[in-house]
């Protein structure tokens, strides 16, 4: 009995898992460069009017689909755990109870840090000039990103550790370490992580695919429907036995024998052989490189060009200036007619402090004007701004008759 096309289901999985961690690896690296450019803008807000939309956009799309060949993978794999002997079913049982473990720590820390997690709670803190009210969450974010890591590339391990070869297991064991350290590392060595489980994964696959190592295929008994062995003679649930047909293929994947008509090729023929596994890893390597190329290609042309757009439209030396807390008011020219509280951000927040409370703005440089914009009724007020006593002083100019100083505290 049998199917002479049958797939080993691990087989199956494996393909899709190292096919998600190439989409896995085009969505870290362009979070790493769009969190850079956050902080060297020094301004959030400017930067995400322009792209938001379709930085978002970009970011759900590719979420989507590393989701579908996750699950399509892992889910290939678990119900293939007994194609191999028992110890690659425990394997795979511990890593999808390792995966399930990875996926709780993971949203308790992304609630939270609220959405800053791995490499970008680093250059978080740093656009904040690392405040002290920050640190302590930091250090608990930045150590259960490292934890949660841990356990998720252990899970990925155990999935493939059954079917790679020695070689292999080392390289998984170099991308463990790699991962646990991206969080500290600005997610730099994650993405050498992900390189090396794809490869990993990649090449069990085309081990599996050219049949160097067998698996157990299952399909149903005709007449008791259990799963039984597509190689064995006898039904061992109901009895039934099977003849061998004489018509059927073996797939060379399952078996070393030759297929049925080999002896009978006529002389001077010459049978066409498949693409070598060089010669497949040379092409998917090549179609691969130019989609990561366009990809990247793509997203660096979107952050570069909001940067060069945010620098067109502010001074960034002005604004280092301005940053801190400043203490003033109106003035008349002898004394201050009001006596406010200005504190400027480096992510563009301006908190006034006055004799009615607290209010929240965001701020911008344009030439020679500080504009100072309420987020909650879209207004915006502009005063011409300059510096004296080295810096140290700031005096705004409203109009001819409205004039504020303030002093640096």
């Amino acid at each position: 009995m049998g199917y002479s096309k049958s797939k080993s289901q691990t087989e199956s999985g494996i393909k899709y898992i190292y096919q998600c961690f190439i989409f896995y690896f085009i969505l870290r690296i362009s979070i790493l460069f769009v969190s850079l450019v956050l902080v060297l803008t020094r301004n959030n807000l400017y930067v995400f009017t322009n792209s938001t939309a379709y930085y978002l956009g970009f970011i759900l799309v590719v979420s989507i689909l590393i989701l579908v060949l996750l699950i399509r993978g892992l889910a290939d794999i678990f119900n293939g755990r007994k194609e191999f002997d028992e110890t690659h079913e425990s394997n795979v049982i511990l890593g999808a109870i390792l995966l399930m473990i990875y996926f709780i720590i993971f949203i308790i820390n992304l609630a939270h840090s609220k959405g800053l997690i791995g490499g970008s709670t680093i250059l978080s803190v740093i656009s904040t000039g690392f405040s002290t009210s920050v640190i302590i969450p930091f250090i608990v974010t930045i150590t259960a990103s490292m934890i949660s890591l841990a356990i998720f590339s252990l899970a990925l391990t155990n999935f493939v550790k059954g079917v790679a070869n020695i070689e292999q297991k080392e390289r998984l064991k170099k991308a463990l370490y790699l991962m646990l350290l991206g969080p500290v590392t600005l997610d730099i060595t994650t993405l050498f992580s992900l390189v090396i489980f794809y490869r990993v994964y990649r090449d069990v696959y085309f081990f599996l695919n050219e049949g160097h190592l067998k698996a157990k295929i299952n399909a149903p008994c005709p007449n008791c429907n259990n799963d039984i062995s597509i190689e064995s003679l006898q039904c061992p649930h109901c009895g039934i036995k099977f003849e061998k047909d004489a018509n059927y293929e073996i797939d060379p994947r399952l078996s070393l024998e030759p297929p049925k008509d080999f002896a009978e090729v006529p002389k001077g023929y010459t049978p066409i052989e498949g693409p070598t596994y060089e010669e497949k890893r040379r092409v998917k390597n090549i179609i691969i490189s130019i989609i990561a190329t366009i990809i990247i290609i793509a997203v660096l042309y979107l952050v570069i060009s909001t940067y060069i757009g945010s620098l067109s439209n502010e001074s960034s030396d002005s604004k280092e200036a301005f940053l801190g807390a400043w203490s003033g008011g109106i003035s008349n020219g002898t004394n201050f007619i009001s006596q406010e509280n200005w504190t400027f951000y480096a992510n563009g927040s301006l908190l006034v402090v006055d004799s009615f409370g607290e209010h929240w703005y965001t701020f911008s440089i344009e030439s020679s004007e500080l504009c100072k914009k309420d987020p909650s009724i879209s207004f915006t007020m502009c005063y011409d701004f300059e510096f004296t006593l080295e810096n140290k002083k700031l005096i705004l100019h409203l109009s001819d008759l409205q004039r504020y100083e303030f002093y640096k505290v």
